[in-house]
This record gives structure tokens, C-alpha cells and sequence, in this order.
């Protein structure tokens, strides 16, 4: 996906990042759209679930390195949620892949929450 520039560069995202507005001021939550009718809990997780990770090169060696963390999909058109440091610092690449397998870059930050 690098490769054929179909990402938003790292740059970008830690602007924005730093930038947006308080997520409090800026997002109405959607209503979940799970389907609560799966008995099981863990299956309606799975579906929300996201590993969600960078790529970086760590300065000790020609290397890219993966730093992979969780998040959460909160609505049917994508938008999701993790922590603040998974996004901070000097990367190359973000995304998410689900549990099947699909793959998918960040395309912007839209709002971070402040720290207390």
C-alpha cells in the first residue's frame, strides 16, 4: 500500500494527531450496530476487533520494525479508536488489519482525547 501511495503520510496523521480537537467536543458516538442477538460475547468482539499497529525504523539498524496494539472499530463506516501513543512518535506506515485478515491504512485522525 506504501509502495503504491495509497496512504496518508505518517506526517500528516501526527499533525492532525496534534492538532484536533478534544474528541469530547468533536465526535457524536455512533449507536452500535453489533449484532447483540450472537450469544457469544467474544464472536461480537472479534468483530469490532482491530490489530492495529506501525511500522519504524529504530535507528540501530537499516530494519523496519512492526509495533502492533489493539483498537476498536465504533461504527459501520470505519471510524476507530485507539491510544494516543500508537499513533505518536516517527513512523513510516499505520493500519489496521481485522480478524479475517483485510487490511486498512489510517486515513486521517479525526479527534484524540486529552490527557489528565
Amino acid at each position: 500500500m506504501k509502495k503504491e501511495e495509497q496512504t496518508v503520510s505518517p506526517e500528516t496523521l501526527l499533525q492532525q494527531l496534534n492538532e484536533r480537537r478534544q474528541i469530547e467536543t468533536l465526535v457524536e458516538l455512533p449507536q452500535s450496530s453489533a449484532n447483540l442477538h450472537e450469544p457469544n460475547p467474544f464472536r461480537r468482539a472479534k468483530a469490532a476487533s482491530l490489530v492495529f499497529g506501525k511500522l519504524y525504523l529504530c535507528g540501530k539498524c537499516d530494519k523496519w520494525h512492526p509495533s502492533l496494539a489493539g483498537a476498536v472499530v465504533i461504527s459501520p463506516d470505519g471510524l476507530v479508536v485507539t491510544n494516543h501513543h500508537v499513533l505518536d512518535g516517527d513512523n513510516v506506515a499505520f493500519g489496521g488489519m481485522t480478524a479475517d485478515g483485510a487490511i486498512y491504512s489510517v486515513e486521517e485522525v479525526l479527534a484524540r482525547k486529552s490527557h489528565k
